[in-house]
């Protein structure tokens, strides 16, 4: 079941980089320093460019998909951004969320909310609420200012700048200059406790090492058993509430499974595609928000459907006919396929297949399909 997680998110991890807007909620403050700093900030950010040249201003959120990306106006709401390089110079009044290998943001950058970032490199110069990052290399510049909080996920961390409260991560090397300063508490998971510059700390340093997992037989059981639980009910809704679509399946052959994969992965693509497109022109957010979790319960159920597909084909083959040998099947079949999993490389090319088998499957019988 881990393993079905894993790569049920592999081939949906697109589309869930965009749910983070529903899953991290700006925390609300009262506290009047932290605003005159940031509006301090901004204020003189944005005296700086009126002076040179007219701020150039855009109405509602910013949608931007690319292979560079450059935001270098005043954007009076939330910015959606995917590309291999993205660099934001000027303002942001709502959250900035980002999906690209490089996010540099220039010291003359205000984000008025918070920045949630998944990126091989994020470069912070500028000044923002709080940041949640998840990166392999992730800098903090001199004059970089952060009003709240960093929440990250990273390799390295180089500290330079000012964090007005607290740090929270999980870090395997993490570098704090002396131009630095924590105005709270820093909270991280390593591997090995790290070097700080605690005068430079205000709260208090908390460092909780890794500890080795260890996967015990009864662990192996207990996912065993969840699997074939899970598929049996599957199997049952099949078989005893599903009859047409049982025989179907029964009669499956060698060109059906390869349309199924076909199917699958082109379903796979317009989903993809629909949802982006749904969540770019706003209204229809919720429109895709609901067609991407169809499409996640699908995955779901994929596999014991095809075991299903399998074990009917095998109990008909060896004349094992009535529904509790079929089902006794296709619990066999999800067994084998189990233990197959845990093959390194051929397990996870294994659930793949077994993923688009039964999500094709599936597709191609919910679809209207004209009588020959």
């Amino acid at each position: 079941m881990k393993k079905k997680c894993i790569i049920i998110g592999m081939l949906l991890s697109l589309c869930i980089t965009f749910m983070l807007s529903q899953v991290y909620a700006t925390e609300i403050t009262n506290t009047q320093n932290v605003q005159e700093d940031t509006e301090a900030t901004q204020d003189t950010e944005t005296q700086e460019q009126t002076e040179n040249e007219e701020v150039e201003w855009q109405a509602g959120d910013l949608y931007a998909f690319s292979e560079n990306v450059t935001v270098d106006k005043v954007i009076d709401g939330n910015a959606f951004i995917m590309g291999n390089t993205v660099r934001v110079t000027g303002e942001i009044g709502g959250d900035l969320f980002v999906l690209a290998n490089e996010l540099i943001v220039e010291p003359t950058a205000v984000i008025y909310s918070s920045i949630f970032v998944c990126a091989n490199t994020v470069d912070f110069q500028g000044a923002c609420y709080d940041i949640y990052a998840s990166c392999t290399n992730f800098t903090m510049g001199e004059e970089a200012f952060i009003s709240r909080d960093l929440k990250i996920m990273a390799d390295t961390c180089q500290l330079n700048g000012m964090i007005n409260r607290n740090i929270y991560g999980t870090i395997n090397t993490m570098h704090m200059a002396d131009t630095a300063v924590i105005n709270g508490d820093v909270q991280y998971t390593s591997s090995t406790e790290q070097t700080l510059v605690t005068e430079n700390i205000k709260g208090e340093v908390k460092y909780i090492p890794i500890k080795e997992v260890t996967t015990s037989i009864t662990d192996y059981i207990i996912d065993l058993v969840s699997s074939v639980l899970f598929t049996l009910v599957i199997a049952l809704f099949i078989i005893f509430l599903a009859p047409k679509f049982s025989e179907k399946l029964t009669n499956m052959k060698m060109k059906d499974i390869g349309i199924a994969l076909g199917v699958a992965i082109l379903s796979i693509f317009i989903t993809c595609i629909a949802f982006i497109a749904l969540l770019c022109t706003g209204f229809t957010a919720n429109i895709g928000m609901l067609l991407l979790g169809i499409m996640l319960l699908l995955l779901v159920i994929s596999s014991p459907i095809a075991y299903a597909i399998i074990g009917k084909w095998i109990a008909k083959k060896i004349k094992w006919e009535g529904k509790g040998k079929e089902l006794g099947m296709i619990i066999l079949v999800s067994i084998l396929a189990w233990f197959l999993y845990y093959i390194p490389i051929f397990g996870s090319l294994l659930m793949i297949v077994m993923v688009l088998l039964g999500l094709g499957s599936l597709v191609t019988q919910i679809l209207p399909n004209k009588e020959k």
